[in-house]
């Protein structure tokens, strides 16, 4: 395997150890446009040119080699099929998602496995979502340009999703606590996806909905009551305003 990191502090004063100087290469996003731009300025690098496979991986994501070799020979004995592990929240201590084709799933970003012509033709993450709701725009694209999308039963990813909630209620309830930025990401994203006729409705349905349950949550039981309070307003506001044109497009 072959290491490619972004730095995607806003410093941008990551050092690669000698030890991996041979077999790493460091690309420094300083967290313009936040996860998708770090991904994407990753993606654009010279040092991929030649890979066979590329597997996408986040700071909260954990991976062995063995699932990567999995998702490698997966991903090699197939066209047009994009890959991903089965993800077990670290948190909750159960798996995420079925395995298999699904023709109305998305892929979650870190996982994703791909050739480097696929992402080509597919195309970027949208810079302009930053975070919530990039795996379900890019998904979509994916699909419409004629692509599978997979989960192998034998690549197992453990994520951890956000912090743990303070409150027992949430816990309960699945929820992880994000700050308000994240907030307002997801909730002017989820309106802007809202009118894309490429995601499935019963995926608009199911998001709404739980956005409308969780966001008392976020003011009853969080500790940045009134942060998340503007938070939602300000994004209630960008998503009702014009989108960009690459979250219309797709």
């Amino acid at each position: 395997f072959r290491l490619l990191l972004v730095d995607n502090s806003p410093t941008g004063s990551l050092r690669l150890p000698g030890a991996l100087r041979a077999t790493a290469t460091l690309v420094v996003n300083r967290n313009r446009h936040r996860l998708a731009g770090g991904i994407n300025r990753g993606m654009a690098s010279p040092a991929l040119a030649a890979a066979q496979a590329i597997t996408l991986l986040d700071q909260d994501s954990r991976i062995d080699g063995d699932s990567l070799d999995e998702l490698r020979v997966r991903l090699l004995s197939a066209e047009a099929t994009v890959w991903g592990p089965m993800v077990f929240d670290a948190e909750r201590h159960r798996l995420q998602a079925a395995p298999g084709l699904r023709a109305d799933w998305f892929l979650m970003t870190s996982g994703t496995t791909l050739r480097l012509r696929d992402w080509n033709r597919i195309g970027p993450y949208g810079e302009a979502l930053e975070i919530d709701y990039l795996d379900h725009e890019w998904s979509a694209r994916a699909r419409g340009q004629g692509y599978q999308l997979a989960c192998s039963a034998n690549a197992v990813l453990v994520q951890m999703f956000g912090a743990r909630h303070p409150n027992r209620l949430c816990r309960r309830l699945g929820m992880h606590l994000y700050s308000p930025l994240r907030h307002q990401a997801a909730v002017r994203n989820l309106l802007w996806l809202c009118r894309r006729d490429d995601l499935p409705l019963s995926f608009k349905i199911k998001e709404v909905l739980k956005l409308v349950f969780k966001a008392p949550l976020w003011l009853l039981f969080e500790p940045r009551r009134r942060e998340n309070w503007m938070a939602i307003l300000c994004g209630l506001c960008q998503g009702c305003a014009r989108q960009p044109r690459s979250v219309v497009s797709g």
